[in-house]
């Protein structure tokens, strides 16, 4: 059987709701437990009286009636307790704290944060072992708001000290801009914007720009392989370089000799032709 919330206003935001906890209704319904009683005595007295006509008969439908109406009497009243306990909520913003009963929502209690000194948490000896208690808060100016028989009145006093905290720093940095307005001086956040948007457009530029070109890769230069000295291709760089070597021109003049000796008949073919196979195998 849910309350009526209260409306918010705006800009105020719920920071926690709470409601009785189950087992207080023990004591809360004990009011309508003599009315019970009283019936269910009614009731065997008149089972005790014996249903004759006559005066006992008259005494035995009155003790009926009795009962009947004192039953009925104690079930109202239990449930009108029930009704009543059950719709009790108590919410708590960063403006205030609001205790609503009823059906309708009806608005019992709605102290401001701002007026609300001290909380004073008590917890009975059975509200310790089933995690309920009740608080009472301290009003500047007014007289204490009993909120008894919460669920957790742990979270409920943090959640007015936090409401109470919002409404502080609310109220500090209200009164710096304030004083940097009078004095003329800009406010520390209106100067991260044109800082973020400079960001992002350099970012967009980065975003936008080519990618930069792959430089070309070095190409590896040969690798020359060492050539020992005396060798036919140092003689051959020798003769490209400044002209024959030693061993070249003593091959070149054995060559010349061998076609001097040739032409004037001093050797035969064969033996010049030993001789410039020799020649040639000294290059």
């Amino acid at each position: 059987m849910p309350a009526v919330r209260p409306p918010l206003v705006p800009g105020e935001t719920e920071l926690i709701a709470a409601r009785h906890h189950p087992a207080a209704f023990l004591a809360v319904g004990a009011p309508a437990v003599p009315f019970l009683f009283a019936a269910a005595a009614a009731f065997g007295l008149g089972l005790a009286i014996p249903n004759e006509a006559g005066l006992l008969g008259i005494v035995d439908a009155l003790v009926g009636l009795l009962a009947l109406g004192l039953a009925i009497g104690g079930i109202v009243l239990l449930v009108g307790l029930w009704v009543r306990w059950r719709t009790v909520r108590v919410i708590v913003t960063d403006r205030r704290v609001v205790r609503t009963e009823g059906l309708s929502g009806r608005v019992t209690a709605e102290p401001p944060l701002e007026r609300i000194i001290d909380v004073v948490r008590r917890d009975g000896p059975l509200g310790e072992r089933l995690g309920y208690g009740d608080l009472l808060l301290v009003i500047e100016g007014a007289s204490p708001v009993d909120l008894r028989d919460l669920r957790a009145p742990g979270r409920i006093r943090e959640a007015i000290t936090t409401g109470q905290e919002r409404m502080a720093a609310e109220r500090a940095a209200a009164r710096a801009a304030a004083a940097r307005a009078a004095a003329g001086e800009s406010d520390p956040e209106d100067a991260l914007p044109p800082v973020v948007d400079a960001l992002a457009g350099t970012a967009e530029a980065l975003a936008a720009a080519p990618p930069p070109e792959p430089e070309p890769e070095p190409v590896p230069e040969p690798e020359v392989a060492p050539v020992a000295e005396g060798s036919d291709a140092v003689a051959g760089e020798e003769a490209a370089g400044g002209g024959p070597g030693p061993v070249a021109e003593a091959a070149l003049d054995a060559l010349a000799e061998v076609a001097r000796r040739e032409a004037d008949g001093s050797i035969d073919a064969e033996e010049a032709a030993a001789r410039r196979k020799d020649a040639l195998d000294a290059l």
